[in-house]
């Protein structure tokens, strides 16, 4: 086997490794949201994981992101020393636009990044 090949069949079995490194990486604010209920979850977008998120109007593109995973990563002042980052499933659009926020998070999923005396966060997102 050639070094070519060998270096080829090295690339594919960490192909999947690598893959976040590709994800583009944004900029935004994060929230939590403050009644029990949380978003509205609408029947075409069915969220998974623990957390669910509601986005604001650019992230959630006309629905497009929809159902999507999104890393969401504290920076900053008020983030928690760890885990300073969550994964939550996009299932809403809020409204009007997430108050300036990019993302609402749950506030367990927000207290999991950000101290809980801080009412919002800046954050990096991938999704």
């Amino acid at each position: 086997m050639s070094l070519l090949q060998i270096s080829v069949i090295a690339f594919l079995v960490t192909l999947p490794l690598n893959l976040d490194v590709l994800a583009m990486e944004y900029s935004g604010t994060g929230t939590a949201w403050n009644s029990a209920a949380g978003p509205s979850i609408t029947a075409s977008c069915k969220g998974r994981g623990p957390f669910h998120a509601s986005a604001s109007d650019e992230v959630w593109n006309m629905g497009l992101s929809c159902g999507d995973y999104v890393r969401v990563e504290c920076v900053g002042d008020g983030c928690k020393s760890s885990p300073q980052f969550v994964l939550a499933s996009i299932v809403d659009r809020c409204t009007p636009n997430c108050n300036g926020a990019t993302f609402i998070l749950p506030q367990s999923g927000f207290n999991e990044i950000a101290e809980p005396n801080y009412a919002w966060v800046y954050i990096k997102y991938k999704a």
